[in-house]
């Protein structure tokens, strides 16, 4: 039986980069950092509200 080569995700993205110029890939890579930065900090900024808004609650009680 032939050996079977594991597809991760590492894998695939080799592939797709091949028929990329290194540019593009600079480009795309650049975009997807900036993407994943700004989901952080939204999720910080809304943790940060959510935890003020509880602080505010337990100031009424």
């Amino acid at each position: 039986a032939p050996r079977r080569f594991p597809v991760t995700p590492a894998v695939l993205r080799s592939i797709f980069a091949s028929s990329r110029t290194p540019y593009e890939e600079r480009s795309i890579s650049r975009v997807a950092f900036f993407r994943l930065a700004g989901f952080l900090l939204s999720c910080a900024a809304i943790s940060f509200a959510a935890a003020r808004g509880r602080k505010g609650l337990v100031g009424l009680l």
